[in-house]
């Protein structure tokens, strides 16, 4: 069986799009998605994120999410014909709350983040608080409590899977190498949030960072290991994704 990634929307919320673009298109408001990863084809199935808490919670971080039920994200894997028990693992690409609050419905699953994402999280500077939910501002965030599975770096997680250390947008941010029968697909979750970041703005920016970043020149540096990688750049909050089922 060839590998093939699937992209499911599990939500979406409406936001300026500065918030994906630095220093761009700021007073356009756009609708993006929140976006999980369905990996098959490898020894175990793979989730690449586990998406935003209920609307009710998601209020907490500050965002008004849409969720139809059928983008419930237990609904949305059951209409592809997966369970929740069917996944071995979850990458989760960084910490924020959008990317990792439902870690808790996958119960056999190994759960992979960065050591360096896992170590900030706990206290992030002040701008970052709300975004991981950290203790420091009072809140609980999901991954605590969970038996969380600590990486460093790039690792190959079985042949044609790999993860590629890419901080920028947070300091232990993750995307994901999956090796097709048509090439390279990197999973690029935040590091780049849309497909115009990755087209960026030549000649003198080839890509452009989101708006949420914590140190830019890790964010360049990361667009370079991506293309080095990738063959093809799977954004993290474009709903031109769901332009194809599955890929390749």
């Amino acid at each position: 069986m060839s590998v093939t990634i699937r992209p499911l929307c599990v939500g979406r919320v409406s936001v300026d799009k500065s918030l994906l673009t630095y220093l761009r298109n700021m007073g356009t408001v756009v609708t993006i998605p929140h976006v999980v990863w369905l990996i098959e084809g490898a020894p175990e199935k793979i989730l690449v994120d586990t998406g935003p808490p209920s609307p009710e919670e998601a209020s907490r971080y500050g965002f008004t999410l849409e969720r139809s039920p059928d983008e419930d994200p237990i609904r949305a894997l059951a209409a592809v014909g997966v369970t929740p028990e069917d996944i071995g693992v979850v990458i989760l690409s960084h910490l924020h709350w959008d990317h990792a609050s439902n870690n808790h419905l996958f119960p056999r699953a190994r759960i992979l983040v960065q050591r360096e994402e896992l170590r900030y999280a706990i206290a992030p500077l002040p701008t970052g608080l709300r975004g991981y939910g950290a203790p420091t501002c009072g809140m609980r965030p999901h991954y605590l409590g969970m038996p969380l599975t600590t990486v460093q770096g790039d690792k190959e997680l079985c042949h044609g899977i790999s993860l590629l250390f890419t901080p920028g947008h947070t300091p232990g941010s993750q995307s994901v190498v999956v090796t097709t029968e048509s090439g390279n697909y990197v999973i690029a979750s935040d590091t780049v949030p849309t497909f115009e970041n990755w087209r960026g703005y030549p000649p003198l920016i080839p890509h452009h960072p989101g708006g949420i970043h914590v140190d830019l020149t890790q964010c360049f540096a990361s667009f370079d290991k991506i293309e080095a990688a990738a063959d093809f750049v799977l954004p993290g909050h474009d709903m031109a994704v769901f332009e194809r089922e599955v890929y390749p």
